[in-house]
């Protein structure tokens, strides 16, 4: 059981990789929590420091009721009248981000201690308070480029050809394997240090037609590895997860991430390790942006314009919305004194999308097997935010990379989380892309979803699942939410609209997380 007493825990410094496992004992004076990933806590009589890491990839969450920590909500959560209703600004937070900010979850009275922070609790006041200490504020190299991508290629080399050392001699790698660049530059070196006929690459989708898995057969058939399973997501997969997820996450994983793990579930092996390729996008320039001077208010940046869009379009409640603009000027604040060279929508995504949503996921794989997310590594990770913007933004950096190595696989076609239009078959490559979703998302329309196309270059059909298979399931989960006054009636006929948008099919997942509370008639 991943939970832990604070009382209980002996004096001293100690460093975790999972709670409820024994600790590493550790001294504070080295700071361990800058250097290498876990949850580091230091004891003393008076009260207790809980460190995190630089992506909080290993979640902690503080019950003040139990003076409890846990790595899922589900350990603390408790069923009394003080928590029946979900944390209101958390919730709307999760509808229009898909995460609630900084320690906020769904559940009243739990807090998840945020990446990169000092949880300091006193034990005589029972009051606690939390302190960043990491800011991704890393001066940029801008002498050698050259040098830098050898720096990171080595790096990521190293950390690959260690984690060869820790697989079970009965045991493969689990290597997803998607149609993007991360996975694929993670199979290169994977396959560059190690025995390729170990590796088991898994690629899924709601079809074998879709370009992901063609990709992905590409990548393999290059890199000579033999043993690649194509798993299948239905459209009636995600009420059945909402459950899976609900026991460990109480509505904050959204079942739209369900892929991955339901493959764990069907084909369980302990003896496998899990290499993710979470954490690359951050790290790689997703969402880079630059800081620029004078500094423009938070209302000038894309987070903040979201928020006002849908507060109006959903008609939140002002004092909730007073709330949430409060939790982002927390953030904003702590950017804007603390971190000069990258972007403050860069920094949410850093600071904020990591931990609440690729970390629950890492916590969640690890009921089946040991998971490392080698781009999480806190030296990589520096290297990586150390590069130039114009080598950061649309991730180019990874293309870099990956040319380094093995041009053959870096002209293999990508449908990568950042598309580059910087030649005429990458712009054709976008457009059709563009246009068959539409084409996809149309005829449903057009039909009353009676005539279903699915677009290849979809992964997954969520919103076909949304709009149909799981139509029900939202509408009774949305019908709960109504009847104990988390939302209203317009907010409800709003919600309760077929989805068509990404932002749209973003919210009905968040709402079919919500499913248990609904057929279990409580929100712990």
């Amino acid at each position: 059981m991943n939970k832990l007493n604070l009382q209980e825990l002996p004096n001293g410094d100690w460093m975790f990789t999972q709670l409820g496992t024994p600790p590493q004992k550790i001294s504070k004076i080295d700071a361990m929590h800058e250097k290498t990933n876990g949850v580091f806590i230091y004891k003393k009589n008076a009260g207790i420091e809980i460190v995190t890491d630089n992506f909080g990839t290993i979640p902690v969450f503080y019950d003040s009721e139990s003076e409890s920590i846990a790595n899922e909500i589900g350990l603390l959560t408790h069923n009394d009248e003080a928590t029946a209703k979900p944390d209101l600004p958390g919730f709307w937070e999760s509808i229009i981000y898909d995460y609630s900010f900084s320690s906020r979850t769904l559940n009243r009275g739990i807090i998840q201690i945020p990446s990169g922070s000092i949880f300091y609790l006193d034990f005589k006041s029972k009051q606690w308070t939390i302190t960043r200490w990491y800011f991704f504020n890393i001066n940029t190299y801008e002498t050698n480029q050259s040098e830098l991508l050898r720096s990171i290629d080595n790096r990521l080399a190293q950390i690959c050809s260690n984690l060869w050392e820790r697989l079970p001699p009965n045991g493969k790698i689990l290597l997803p394997l998607s149609g993007g660049l991360d996975s694929r530059l993670l199979a290169l070196h994977l396959a560059s240090s190690g025995d390729v006929n170990r590796i088991k690459a898994v690629t899924f989708g709601f079809s074998k037609k879709t370009y992901e898995y063609r990709i992905a057969r590409q990548v393999c058939s290059v890199l000579n590895i033999t043993d690649h399973t194509f798993h299948d997501i239905p459209r009636n997969l995600y009420p059945e997860i909402a459950y899976d997820f609900w026991n460990l996450w109480r509505g904050c994983l959204s079942v739209t991430h369900a892929h991955l793990f339901s493959y764990l579930k069907r084909y369980s092996n302990n003896s496998n390790l899990l290499i993710t390729g979470f954490m690359a996008d951050a790290v790689a320039g997703y969402a880079a942006s630059q800081r620029q001077e004078p500094i423009q208010p938070l209302e000038n940046f894309n987070v903040f314009k979201k928020l006002k869009i849908h507060a109006q379009e959903l008609n939140i409640d002002e004092t909730i919305i007073s709330e949430i603009i409060l939790d982002l000027e927390y953030i904003y604040d702590d950017w804007k004194n603390n971190c000069f060279n990258i972007g403050f929508d860069e920094y949410v995504y850093l600071t904020q999308r990591q931990s609440k949503t690729f970390s629950l996921l890492i916590q969640t794989y690890k009921k089946y097997c040991e998971v490392v997310a080698p781009f999480s590594d806190p030296l990589l990770e520096k290297l990586f935010i150390s590069a130039p913007f114009d080598l950061r933004r649309d991730k180019k950096i990874i293309r870099q990379l990956m040319n380094m190595r093995r041009p053959d696989l870096s002209n293999i076609e990508d449908l990568s989380s950042s598309i580059s239009l910087q030649t005429t078959k990458q712009y054709i490559h976008s457009m059709r892309r563009k246009w068959s979703s539409r084409f996809a998302v149309l005829s449903s329309l057009c039909t009353n979803d009676k005539i279903r196309f699915f677009s290849p270059y979809w992964t997954e059909d969520l919103n076909g699942a949304f709009r149909r298979e799981c139509r029900n399931d939202i509408l009774s989960t949305l019908r709960y939410l109504f009847d104990n006054d988390v939302i209203n009636y317009e907010q409800f006929k709003i919600l309760a609209g077929k989805p068509v948008r990404s932002n749209e099919v973003s919210r009905c997942g968040k709402i079919l997380s919500l499913l248990p509370a609904s057929t279990n008639d409580v929100f712990p």
